[in-house]
């Protein structure tokens, strides 16, 4: 029987990217909630690129990324994460309480309460939502029924947006132009997620204040260590996290 373990809620508005030209892949993400870049973005040279958000589950993360090696499709992938995603606690009304906080209500549908061995199986595939785009700049996302709203997302050729908690719909649509524009000017991995992390403020964004910001790229040995890690860069909390990220990503490409 797995340990419970209380979670936070990760409002939070991602956007993973796959250039399959030039093999780079990247997560943008801004969040309300505090060091959001240690928590949501995964992203591996050959693989892919995942998020993962609402109530976290890092199994998202490693599992999903391991199986985008095996060149599993993005919509497989998040079949088989969904799939797996079953949590078992014992059968205690703090804990119970505690998943009724995040919708999990429904007998039958959101748990199993399996009497005889005092335990329930819940289906916390529904408290998740995740994007992944493979290799192939296939992309695919999974958003669970019982998280918070307002619920949106946009999948294109390379990317996948989405956003849980949120003003209103506007700041994933507006992410994914902005990463859209962006590709057609030509400008790279980096660049491209920075000018989308750049509408998030004025669309409106989380509903919790968009006060952490992070963005992730790799490339092939990108980074002047010689590891594929070319940026990995954070602003863990700040009014203006958005900004002052855009203002650290010049460190890695002025102009």
């Amino acid at each position: 029987m797995n340990d419970f373990i209380p979670w936070q809620r990760v409002n939070t508005i991602s956007l993973c990217a796959v250039d399959t030209k030039t093999g780079e892949s990247g997560v943008a993400v801004v969040s309300g909630h505090v060091a959001v870049g240690a928590l949501v973005p995964y992203a591996e040279t050959g693989a892919g690129a995942i998020a993962t958000q609402a109530v976290i589950s890092p199994m998202y993360g490693t599992r999903g990324l391991d199986l985008l090696r095996k060149k599993v499709a993005a919509t497989e992938v998040i079949r088989r994460l969904t799939a797996e995603d079953i949590t078992i606690t014992a059968d205690d009304p703090k804990i119970s309480e505690y998943y009724a906080q995040e919708n999990m209500k429904k007998e039958g549908v959101d748990f199993v309460r399996d009497r005889e061995n005092r335990r329930i199986f819940w289906n916390t595939q529904r408290i998740r939502q995740v994007a992944v785009v493979d290799s192939e700049g296939r992309a695919a996302v999974h958003s669970g029924a019982c998280i918070f709203p307002v619920v949106a997302s946009v999948t294109g050729d390379g990317f996948a947006c989405v956003g849980n908690m949120l003003v209103d719909d506007k700041a994933v649509t507006a992410m994914a132009a902005a990463y859209e524009q962006a590709r057609r000017e030509s400008r790279t991995m980096l660049k491209r997620l920075v000018a989308a992390l750049l509408t998030v403020p004025a669309a409106g964004g989380n509903k919790r204040g968009n006060k952490a910001a992070a963005v992730l790229v790799v490339r092939e040995k990108g980074h002047w260590s010689g590891t594929d890690r070319y940026c990995d860069v954070r602003v863990d909390y700040d009014e203006n996290a958005v900004e002052k990220l855009a203002r650290l990503t010049e460190h890695y490409e002025p102009g």
